[in-house]
């Protein structure tokens, strides 16, 4: 089968992506390894520098700087719950497209066979 040079072009620009996928999938990895780190880290972070400040502020009564560590956590926990989640899609990603996308890596199979056949 002939193609158009238009088809041509997104040929190999599928067959460029499915090249690519490969170096792809290992900094997606290590993206979704840091972003879990720094959101481990910013609940830590959370947990030990600024929740006992709300503590130790039971006793004392004073409504702005109650207001500013309120903010400050929900602030940081928004951050670390935003990484989470950035990491989780990094992870997902990976594990289900590790051999490259099936849709592509299916259209390039049945491109092969066909311009094999042909």
């Amino acid at each position: 089968m002939n193609f158009t040079p238009p088809e041509a072009k997104m040929i190999a620009r599928l067959r460029k992506q499915n090249g690519q996928w490969k170096r792809a999938r290992w900094i997606l990895l290590v993206n979704g390894v840091f972003s879990a780190g720094l959101s481990a880290w910013m609940a830590y972070l959370i947990y030990v520098v600024l929740v006992p400040g709300v503590q130790d502020l039971r006793s004392f009564r004073s409504d702005s700087l109650n207001t500013q560590l309120l903010f400050m956590i929900d602030l940081f926990w928004s951050m670390c719950f935003v990484q989470f989640l950035y990491a989780m899609w990094c992870f997902t990603t990976v594990v289900v497209k590790w051999d490259g996308d099936p849709t592509r890596v299916l259209l390039l199979k049945l491109l092969d066979e066909q311009s094999a056949t042909s």
